[in-house]
């Protein structure tokens, strides 16, 4: 839990003008980058909209990857303190069928505690944090970005957008930002992308045992359901935004279930279903005007299964040798070395979920795997070897 009394510290009057960097975004992918930046001595302000703690719409499933990138940050410790859950078992359903895989290194942690955890690590490094603000950028001058939140004027050498799906907004017109810039930072939204839904259930609702990913793939979407830390039912899942429309959030999800013979907890719920911007976006260039992006803010790819929080952990530590070139003195080059490395780094394993996201759409041939796999569950593993690929390291840093 963050300490109230350290939520604000460094805002307003008393912090230095300009700050070396103000990260916008608090979730894994800004907690990390902040915490990092600061270690390495430069003056660092963590911003986010909502108050914390928070809840997202999140599987809440860590990959080896996600905890390999903690790993390398000192941060190994942090999941076994929150007492997260390993998982020994996908449960794997489509219509009648049914396979059972193994898995190995994947963890759940709630992500209102995780995020929560990861800021007050940031805290502790001698980040300030603030939440409960909105964030706009009001003009870019040749030696910082101004930012405006909660009223007050904030300026920064260099920007960590961090903010997720869809990312920072520059409004076209912003003093010092040219339309190129707005252009090339806006994401693309696939026309075939689907929406994420999230509902927390407590601990008595049907569901999974602990240690047991259940994923429940149909027609219109797939579902994750899992038990945190704190023995609460987690469910998430990719729907079409047709099938909202028709039958709301819960009725989404509900029909996928049927689909498998399953039904949707009855309750009771704890946390009522909440959802996502479309899912599956990209941004051509992640930088621009002092601003870097990171984590969902620079792109986000399906399935939506847990790959998403090792991608933002990784741009996270891949990130600071930019930001420091940045707060150096900022060139164009930044920007395009930046987006450059962050598909060395972040790259691996997105042409697997690329083609795992493909093949769910179609029926027949899931259905077809599933078999497959309850005969031959070892025939899975390519495909887990393919997206938990060990993390990219930068061997250094280009700026032309």
């Amino acid at each position: 839990m963050i300490r109230a009394a350290r939520r604000s510290q460094g805002a307003g009057s008393a912090a230095p003008e300009p700050w070396d960097v103000v990260v916008v975004g608090a979730g894994p992918a800004g907690a990390v980058a902040a915490r990092g930046i600061a270690r390495r001595g430069s003056s660092v302000l963590l911003l986010d909209q909502a108050r914390f703690p928070r809840r997202k719409v999140c599987g809440a499933c860590l990959g080896p990857t996600a905890q390999r990138w903690l790993r390398s940050e000192g941060l190994a410790g942090l999941l076994d303190e929150l007492g997260g859950v390993p998982l020994h078992t996908l449960e794997l359903r489509a219509g009648e069928r049914r396979a059972d895989l193994r898995l190995r290194g994947n963890r759940v942690v709630g992500r209102a505690r995780l995020d929560a955890a990861l800021v007050e690590a940031a805290i502790e490094a001698g980040v300030a944090f603030r939440d409960g603000c909105r964030v706009r950028v009001m003009r870019w001058a040749e030696e910082a970005v101004l930012l405006e939140t909660s009223g007050d004027t904030i300026h920064a050498r260099a920007v960590v957008d961090a903010t997720g799906l869809p990312g920072l907004a520059v409004p076209v017109g912003v003093p010092g930002f040219t339309s190129s810039d707005t252009d090339r930072s806006r994401s693309a939204v696939d026309p075939e992308a689907r929406i994420g839904l999230g509902a927390i259930f407590e601990g008595e609702a049907d569901g999974p045992p602990c240690g047991v990913l259940r994923m429940v793939v149909g027609r219109e979407g797939y579902v994750g359901l899992a038990r945190d830390e704190d023995g609460s039912l987690t469910i998430a899942a990719a729907v079409e935004p047709g099938a909202v429309r028709r039958r709301g959030a819960d009725g989404a999800v509900a029909a996928v279930l049927t689909e498998a013979g399953l039904r949707l907890p009855a309750g009771p719920i704890r946390h009522q279903w909440k959802g996502t911007l479309p899912l599956t976006r990209t941004v051509p260039r992640l930088g621009g005007a002092r601003v870097l992006k990171i984590g969902d803010a620079a792109g986000y790819l399906e399935p939506f299964t847990g790959e998403g929080i090792g991608w933002a952990v990784g741009s996270a530590v891949a990130v600071r040798p930019f930001v420091e070139c940045a707060v150096a003195g900022w060139t164009e080059a930044i920007a395009t070395d930046w987006t450059r490395a962050h598909r060395r780094v972040v790259g691996r394993g997105r042409w697997a979920c690329a083609g795992l996201a493909r093949a769910l759409r179609h029926e027949r041939l899931v259905r077809a795997a599933v078999a497959a796999l309850a005969i031959a569950p070892s025939m899975a593993a390519p495909l887990v070897h393919a997206t938990d690929r060990r993390p990219a390291r930068l061997t250094g840093v280009h700026t032309s």
